[in-house]
């Protein structure tokens, strides 16, 4: 199945939504490294309020290309686990925190306890994994290549690979080319 979107949108957007199994789903979009950065996005996680939030959910074997961000969050979203995903010709990978005020409804911790395993992160603009925000995130198994470097050759990266603002995030076994 492949959800194809236009500039500014989600392709699929999880609000307040928990124990979801979501598989073999291409998500793309028109964008190519160096066109500006807007909101396309392949999967947005939010939350209603904070008493039900976006928790438990599954993305298995699914594809993120051609989009500003491929999956992204601001909200106090726990437990969610991304397996064997591909992240291709994006600006953004993972983007945890981005916009969140710790204090508003839904945005006490930020993006926490989810995890990103056994994905491969190639032809990445900028960050592959952003947490501005949240904690308690695993990071496992991942591949990345060419990641940071705003569509040059790998030798002139601009941007780091993964950015955590907030200490307990953990990466562990991952790959760097």
């Amino acid at each position: 199945f492949t959800c194809e979107l236009t500039h500014n949108n989600s392709a699929l957007l999880l609000q307040s939504c928990t124990e979801s199994n979501i598989k073999n789903v291409k998500f793309s979009g028109s964008r190519f490294l160096g066109d500006p950065i807007d909101n396309t996005t392949g999967i947005k996680l939010t939350v209603a309020n904070t008493l039900v939030s976006s928790n438990y959910n599954t993305v298995s074997n699914c594809v993120f290309e051609n989009l500003s961000y491929g999956v992204e969050s601001s909200f106090d979203v726990q437990y969610n686990n991304f397996e064997f995903c591909r992240f291709e010709t994006l600006a953004f990978g993972v983007n945890f925190g981005k916009d969140t005020t710790i204090g508003l409804p839904g945005q006490v911790s930020g993006p926490s306890n989810n995890k990103v395993q056994d994905c491969l992160f190639n032809f990445i603009q900028r960050e592959a994994i952003i947490v501005s925000e949240g904690t308690k995130n695993i990071f496992t198994g991942n591949r990345f290549i060419s990641v940071g470097n705003d569509g040059g050759i790998e030798s002139n990266a601009t941007y780091s690979v993964l950015n955590f603002s907030n200490d307990g995030n953990v990466v562990i076994d991952s790959v760097y080319d």
